[in-house]
């Protein structure tokens, strides 16, 4: 049997669990949970986020300068504590920049020999601004340690394809199930129309969505703080920060419609929000990015509604006609649901095999 060690940027023991007990998501834990149903050992530890892991503190100040000088940790820490793990398996794969660049700098020293599958959220676009900036400059030359590139957007794919030859384009997967039963029931048992937005990462346009919401309607928006903190938030908007899986579960099936609206840029924003969306049968209202666009196989005005970035006039025509044609809604959010099965985490599990067969096929050649 196969044995694949993954890496995360955050402890996964609780996400692992809550999954079993089908009171969480499994989205964060990258297929891991159903890699293992073709007979493959894959596993994970969080013992290096102990806080009584003295090498943790140790690299610390690496990893907070890494983050504060280009908004990616490094985290050499968990890197070097896992060090005497890595020859138990036949392949490593990160499931974070901030987890892989050290493992890649590991795989340079040749501290590491194993096979490294090195999947990337957010590096390629910041590299590509600024290759001849520190540390940028010495990432790009990491990228060539990478025995294969995951990343979730054909643009991503082509920067990639400049510093590594083995790169994969592949439509990340979410927790199809636990969004999926939808219960069409009134916001705090109001009459007027719930129009949803969250997700957290730094592209989120919410200026642009406050805009599109008409009084009349009912704001909700599930973000971090560092989203909003700028904005002047309408008495007929509700903010939530940083809910737990169940309660924006909840805030999702209490909507009429769900926008996730996107900054115009050109890496892979918006996607996981977008995934949840579509899989609880609500429809939805997406920014038309090319991380979305290229990426999906959506059709606009079936699947769901796409609105022009940035436009907030354009968005609040989109909302308006899907609270005007329940019918309509209805349609978008059904077809949108069929296609969300398309892109779940044992989906995403499947196309990883196929990855990690290549190796193994590759190892059998060179004996």
């Amino acid at each position: 049997m196969k044995k694949i060690l993954f890496l995360y940027k955050t402890p996964r023991k609780q996400i692992y669990e809550e999954w079993k007990q089908k009171s969480g998501p499994d989205t964060s834990l990258y297929g891991l949970n159903h890699i293992k149903k073709f007979g493959v050992q894959a596993d994970f530890f969080d013992y290096s986020f102990s806080i009584v892991n003295p090498i943790r503190w140790i690299c610390y100040p690496i990893h907070l300068v890494a983050a504060r000088t280009t908004g990616i940790g490094f985290n050499l820490g968990q890197a070097l504590t896992l060090l005497p793990v890595f020859a138990n398996y036949d392949l490593v794969v990160s499931t974070m920049d901030s987890a892989g660049l050290p493992i890649l700098l590991l795989k340079k020293l040749k501290l590491i020999k194993k096979p490294i599958i090195y999947i990337s959220v957010d590096l390629i676009e910041k590299l590509n601004r600024q290759t001849k900036k520190w540390p940028f400059s010495i990432y790009k030359d990491l990228l060539a340690y990478a025995d294969c590139i995951i990343c979730y957007s054909k643009r991503e794919q082509a920067l990639f394809e400049k510093y590594n030859s083995n790169v994969h384009f592949m439509p990340i997967g979410v927790d199809v199930d636990f969004f999926k039963n939808s219960k069409r029931k009134r916001f705090l048992k109001k009459t007027k129309p719930v129009i949803v937005a969250f997700g957290r990462d730094r592209d989120r346009d919410y200026k642009t969505f406050i805009s599109a919401v008409k009084k009349g309607s009912i704001g909700v928006i599930v973000t971090g703080r560092s989203n909003t903190h700028t904005l002047n938030i309408p008495k007929n908007f509700k903010i939530y920060y940083d809910l737990s899986p169940k309660n924006l579960r909840n805030r999702i099936w209490q909507s009429d419609v769900i926008v996730i609206p996107v900054k115009n840029v050109a890496r892979a924003a918006g996607q996981l929000s977008l995934l949840d969306a579509l899989s609880s049968k609500k429809p939805v209202i997406v920014a038309k990015i090319p991380g979305i666009t290229e990426t999906y196989d959506l059709v606009d005005g079936k699947d769901c509604l796409y609105y022009q970035p940035g436009n907030s006039r354009d968005l609040k025509t989109r909302i308006r006609l899907l609270l005007q044609s329940p019918k309509t809604a209805t349609v978008i959010a059904t077809n949108g649901q069929k296609k969300a099965k398309k892109y779940s985490t044992k989906a995403f599990a499947a196309q990883l095999n196929e990855v990690f067969k290549s190796f193994y096929l590759n190892e059998k050649q060179d004996r």
